[in-house]
């Protein structure tokens, strides 16, 4: 099982990640310039994957709807 979770800025939202010693696995952070999206998972204590995705657009509006500009 996996949860997701959109921020606005993921970079300054991993500081209080890293702060907390919570595990951020690294080497999956993406970036994506032509989408303006990132992505890292994190890790629970209990071993379930988190992740965080800066993406641009409404988080309501539904998945495929193209963003602007």
């Amino acid at each position: 099982a996996a949860l997701m979770l959109r921020v606005d800025d993921l970079d300054a939202s991993l500081g209080p990640f890293r702060e907390a010693g919570v595990r951020i696995l690294e080497e999956t952070y993406t970036a994506h310039p032509a989408f303006r999206s990132k992505l890292v998972f994190l890790c629970d204590p209990d071993g379930t994957l988190i992740e965080l995705i800066e993406m641009p657009g409404d988080p309501g509006a539904p998945i495929g709807t193209p963003f602007p500009g």
